[in-house]
C-alpha cells in the first residue's frame, strides 16, 4: 500500500510558532506529527510513502532522512494539494493511493480505510465526520454531491484523509499551482462518483489553531483519545 503525506504548507494560522518550524514538525507528546503519522501508516503496512515538503523544506529533509520506504519531494514553488499530488505521479505504484493531511491528528484505520476504498469501485473516497466548524461538503448517504456548500443536515467534514485511484492525477496540469477539490468538482461534472465513508467514531483534529493544538495535548494526557 501506498500513501502520500501533504507537508508543503506555510502553517499560516498558526503563525507566529510556524516562523521557526513548519507545522508537520510540532511535537505531539514530544513525537512530531509527521514521524507519528509515517510510524502509524508503516505500522498498518504502508510501504511506500511520499511526503512533499516547500516552506522550511530543509527541517523535513532533515527529519526524514535515512526513513526507510520513505520519499520526500521537495518543492521550489508551491503547488497546492493538487498540483503536489500531480508532481508526485512519477514516483508512485499503479495502485491507488492513500492521501493525508499532514496537520491533522485521527484515530482512524487507514488499512482498513484503504481496503475500504478498493472494494468499493469509486475514483475517490473521502473520510468524513459529522464536524459542524467544517461541514463543508454536500453527500447523498454515503455520495459526495458537492463541496463548499452551506453548512446543513446533509454536509459533512473532510478530515483531509482520502484514497483516490491515480488516474485521477492525470488531468492536473504539472508543476501548477492546484487544488485537489477543484478536481474533484470536475469528477462529479464528469459523472464520476465520489464516495463519501463516515468515520465519526474516530477521533479527530485539525491542528490549525493554537487552541486546536492545545486541546489536542490536552485530550492526549488525559488519555481521551
Amino acid at each position: 500500500m501506498q500513501a502520500m503525506i501533504l507537508a508543503a504548507g506555510f502553517g499560516t494560522r498558526l503563525l507566529p510558532y510556524t516562523k521557526l518550524r513548519p507545522k508537520p514538525l510540532f511535537p505531539l507528546l514530544n513525537e512530531p506529527l509527521l514521524l507519528l503519522t509515517i510510524r502509524r501508516l508503516q505500522a498498518a503496512g504502508f510501504d511506500h510513502i511520499v511526503v512533499n515538503c516547500h516552506y522550511l523544506k530543509e527541517q523535513i529533509v532533515t527529519a526524514l532522512a535515512g526513513m526507510s520506504g520513505v520519499f520526500v519531494q521537495e518543492e521550489e514553488i508551491v503547488l497546492g494539494t493538487g498540483g503536489g499530488l500531480r508532481l508526485a505521479m512519477s514516483n508512485l505504484r499503479d495502485e491507488p493511493l492513500l492521501v493525508s493531511n499532514g496537520d491533522i491528528y485521527h484515530t482512524v484505520d487507514c488499512k482498513e480505510f484503504y481496503l475500504n476504498h478498493e472494494a468499493g469501485g469509486a475514483a475517490v473516497t473521502m473520510a468524513m465526520q459529522d464536524y459542524p466548524r467544517f461541514n463543508k461538503v454536500s453527500v447523498q448517504g454515503d455520495i459526495v454531491t458537492g463541496f463548499d456548500e452551506p453548512s446543513g443536515e446533509n454536509c459533512l467534514a473532510f478530515t483531509g484523509l482520502h484514497v483516490l485511484d491515480p488516474d485521477v492525477l492525470e488531468q492536473i496540469p504539472l508543476k501548477q499551482n492546484y487544488s485537489i477539490i477543484d478536481r474533484y468538482r470536475a469528477l462529479l461534472r464528469e459523472g464520476k462518483t465520489i464516495k463519501a465513508l463516515r468515520v465519526d467514531g474516530c477521533s479527530w483534529t485539525d491542528m490549525g489553531t493554537v487552541g486546536d493544538y492545545l486541546n489536542l495535548h490536552a485530550k492526549l494526557l488525559k488519555e481521551e483519545i
